[in-house]
């Protein structure tokens, strides 16, 4: 259901460039804060890994395109001297492990239909995306087909789940 649900929202170009955007900002406001020798060290690492793979373009390949940004940040930050950013990477772990948790919870969400579930998500993502960002001080919030998220009305009932 919820794999149908990203499905529904990642057809429209507006959700896909938002999603794309509110990552690059987390991960700019992440990086902003972490020490760029780590992430130097990291990606070395994630090159030579990279390298030895048996399929160059698949899931680990990508894998490792993710972890570049985001390894050294959270290495730094639950390892390194600062204890600002270990509080904001414990933050940003918190706000994840509990994104993951409502997307499931069905008190939270509507799993009546894809469209439905899919609106919620939408929902959720902003509300998390903009505790997130302003945590990390940054104030830009993109909106997802121009609507915030207490715009959004409700979608059809169609496409059960």
């Amino acid at each position: 259901c919820v794999r149908q649900a990203f499905e529904t929202l990642l057809q429209e170009e507006e959700n896909r460039l938002y999603f794309s955007e509110i990552g690059k900002q987390m991960i700019t406001g992440l990086m902003s804060t972490a020490g760029k020798a780590l992430a130097t060290a990291c990606w070395s690492v994630l090159k030579a890994k990279r390298r030895l793979l048996q399929v160059p373009d698949g899931f680990i390949s990508h894998f490792y395109s993710i972890s570049e940004h985001v390894s050294p940040v959270l290495a730094w930050g639950f390892l390194g001297p600062k204890q600002h950013l270990c509080e904001v990477c414990t933050i940003f772990k918190q706000q994840i492990i509990q994104y993951l948790k409502d997307i499931f919870d069905t008190d939270k969400m509507r799993y009546t239909t894809v469209n439905l579930l899919a609106d919620d998500i939408v929902q959720l993502s902003q509300r998390r995306s903009e505790i997130l960002l302003g945590y990390l001080g940054i104030d830009a919030i993109m909106t997802m087909n121009g609507m915030t998220p207490t715009d959004n009305g409700p979608l059809e009932e169609s496409n059960p789940v």
